[in-house]
């Protein structure tokens, strides 16, 4: 079990985010942020999927894609993602990482 840190044993302006974790156990809290995370993604229309605030800013679609290449980046390093295309959000053109 990994437990929330000491407040002694980290800068002040991280107590702020300590507290906004409930549970006592870390590696339950990212369980359950991961299911949370799930399930809000799912609810996602279909309709809004494609939607974007403005034009050539990123779309829900983007957005969510973006999240599952950062985690893959956490999980693994960036030496898995050879050859993988993905967009360009600046220029929303295709490109290889």
């Amino acid at each position: 079990m990994i437990v929330k840190p000491n407040y002694s044993d980290a800068p002040k302006y991280c107590h702020y985010y300590f507290d906004l974790v409930t549970e006592n156990n870390l590696l339950d809290a990212l369980q359950n942020s991961y299911k949370e995370t799930l399930t809000l993604i799912a609810s996602i229309p279909t309709e809004k999927e494609n939607y974007s605030y403005a034009e050539r800013k990123w779309t829900t679609k983007m957005f969510c894609g973006i999240l599952l290449i950062a985690k893959g980046f956490m999980l693994t390093g960036p030496s898995d993602f050879q050859g993988l295309t993905i967009l360009n959000y600046q220029g929303l053109t295709k490109t290889n990482i």
